[in-house]
């Protein structure tokens, strides 16, 4: 999983590899499905839709997440669904349904109290659109205790306090 979420995120164009990493993730999937074994599928399921998208699959990606998001539903699983909400929203045809997509995942992350997750959808939201999003963001650091170190949290925080660098 860490190989193919390296390779998702080290190529500006897709790297050929990245089949192969979706393939061996499809198969634990498979794996743990024949055993009816769901613990973290959610997980892996967003995972491999991260995968396939990086892979330039979008239809493929968007299906991943919907079913991370349907397996939730049906087992009460619902910790990585504000993540999951969050990458499926970069796949939005328009801007519109990508910011729908983000407003849904920090919605979810806040009231699950997500807060790694609302960090990375408000950052997303402030990548978006800054003057409109700041204030999420700065919500979003103000979660974490004042010593809390995270390379995320680290850039959320410099963007907060020197607001257009």
């Amino acid at each position: 999983m860490a190989n193919a979420l390296r390779a998702a995120a080290s190529s500006p164009s897709p790297d050929p590899t990245l089949a192969n990493h979706a393939g061996m993730i499809e198969g634990l999937i498979a794996a743990w499905s024949q055993f009816d074994i769901k613990v973290m599928l959610p997980f892996y399921l967003t995972m491999l839709g991260t995968v396939v998208a990086a892979a330039g699959d979008p239809v493929a990606a968007r299906a991943h997440f919907e079913s991370s998001l349907e397996l939730a539903k049906s087992t009460g699983m619902h910790f990585y669904d504000a993540e999951t909400l969050r990458l499926a929203a970069a796949l939005g045809a328009t801007p519109s349904e990508v910011l729908a997509g983000l407003r849904d995942a920090i919605t979810t992350a806040r009231a699950q109290g997500a807060h790694l997750f609302e960090l990375r959808a408000a950052l997303d939201l402030y990548g978006f659109d800054p003057a409109a999003y700041a204030a999420d963001l700065d919500a979003a650091t103000r979660r974490f205790p004042g010593d809390a170190r995270y390379p995320e949290l680290d850039r959320a925080r410099t963007v907060v306090a020197t607001p257009g660098a």
